[in-house]
């Protein structure tokens, strides 16, 4: 297992996703799927200790694919970092049971995300040792 975390990048914002994809790089292994059409495929493949999503929470196509991925055994123990600039009680329906570990809104700092990224990747990899050892 590599010791830099690992990241699936779901976006759907070319320029923002090179942003960070650029200020990520140094400290995780990054993959990118940015027009979340092949999410799910990738995740199958890199298996990732962290999902970081940005996709409209009103596209319910991407919304289901990150139910599936939760729903995939695997797959299921990455952690779910939705960034969103939406706060308003309209789309809290599509993201039910999606299980996300943690929402970050937008505007934010890199540090802050970088923390978060770094203790989500901490909990999946203990979660990890957890289910090998059973």
């Amino acid at each position: 297992m590599s010791s830099r975390g690992k990241i699936l990048i779901l976006w759907n914002d070319t320029k923002t996703v090179q942003s960070i994809q650029d200020q990520l790089a140094g400290d995780f292994e990054i993959i990118l799927d940015q027009d979340v059409g092949n999410g799910y495929e990738q995740a199958l493949h890199f298996q990732p200790d962290c999902i970081l999503a940005d996709i409209p929470l009103d596209n319910l196509a991407g919304i289901n694919m990150l139910k599936k991925i939760r729903n995939t055994s695997g797959l299921e123990s990455a952690g779910l970092l939705l960034l969103t600039d939406r706060n308003e009680n309209r789309y809290a329906s599509p993201i039910e049971g999606l299980d996300v570990d943690l929402c970050i809104a937008k505007p934010y700092l890199i540090e802050e995300l970088t923390a978060a990224l770094i203790g989500m990747i901490q909990v999946h990899r203990r979660c990890q040792k957890l289910l090998t050892t059973e």
